[in-house]
């Protein structure tokens, strides 16, 4: 009853999305239908490795993922943007199997696109995921994002892809994997019209990388997932928002989700001013 009720609610979503053209939202209907079947299935009848959604086909770890994703990405659209460009600049920092790098084609068939993905077999699906559909003018980095380059580790676990983090705090058992960890700040040469960033405890790192170096104003606009977990040394929420206050960013911060006595997510989206 309660997937039933949850397709409901995201079906009416679907088809009330105000900036989709008909055809769009049918098209997001007949693709979320089919695969809302193939959650039901999942691990009864069927385990699938890869999928058609859209235009696109999809290769994933665990297709439970694969289908939150799609509901985040494509159903609630966290992501969205409005661009008069053809072409707009996008960064996807912590790009997983790339659904936000498709939902970016998808609305923006042109899009260059420039993503990071650390864990080394996720980034090896993001790759194939990229490639199998020719997805043209997508950079892809298998690197961590932090405030300086060098190697680090990251932990990785098998049910989990999504949450895999830098911090010991909120490893849980993961896999320790060796990484290599750059600066945001040292590929933005250009004006960047959009980024997202989920980057699981790193954001603090990033975002002050990007002041400190002086291209914070160089983003248009931005959506970043805050995780702030109890106990954690580095919950900076605080001097993130300072830090745009103080580089004359607007911003707007929302409650994402939260796992009582572990953590909370914020989605926080910020605009540059006009000068």
């Amino acid at each position: 009853m309660k997937r039933i009720q949850e397709y409901i609610k995201d079906v009416v979503l679907i088809l009330t999305n105000k900036h989709r053209s008909v055809g769009e939202k049918a098209r997001l209907f007949y693709y979320y239908t089919k695969i809302s079947v193939l959650n039901f299935l999942n691990n009864k009848i069927i385990n699938p490795k890869e999928v058609t959604f859209l235009s696109f086909k999809v290769r994933f770890v665990s297709f439970s993922e694969f289908f939150m994703l799609v509901r985040e990405i494509f159903v609630y659209e966290p992501y969205y943007f409005n661009s008069e460009k053809e072409n707009p600049l996008v960064f996807d920092c912590g790009g997983n199997i790339g659904l936000a790098t498709l939902y970016f084609k998808f609305l923006y068939p042109k899009a260059r696109i420039v993503v990071f993905e650390p864990v080394p077999d996720i980034y090896k699906i993001l790759k194939k995921n990229i490639e199998i559909n020719n997805l043209s003018s997508v950079e892809v980095h298998n690197l961590a994002l932090s405030d300086k380059e060098s190697e680090d580790y990251i932990y990785v676990r098998d049910s989990m892809t999504l949450a895999s983090t830098m911090s010991k705090e909120e490893a849980h058992g993961g896999k320790k994997i060796k990484i290599n960890t750059s600066t945001l700040s040292k590929f933005i040469n250009t004006e960047v019209d959009f980024l997202k960033m989920d980057i699981q405890l790193s954001e603090y790192r990033s975002i002050s990388d990007l002041a400190k170096n002086g291209v914070l104003r160089n983003i248009k606009e931005a959506i970043i997932e805050f995780h702030y977990l109890f106990g954690y040394k580095e919950n900076l929420f605080s001097k993130v928002l300072e830090i745009f206050e103080e580089n004359s960013m607007h911003y707007k911060v929302s409650f994402n989700g939260e796992k009582p006595g572990m953590f909370i997510t914020y989605l926080v989206r910020f605009f540059r001013q006009p000068k």
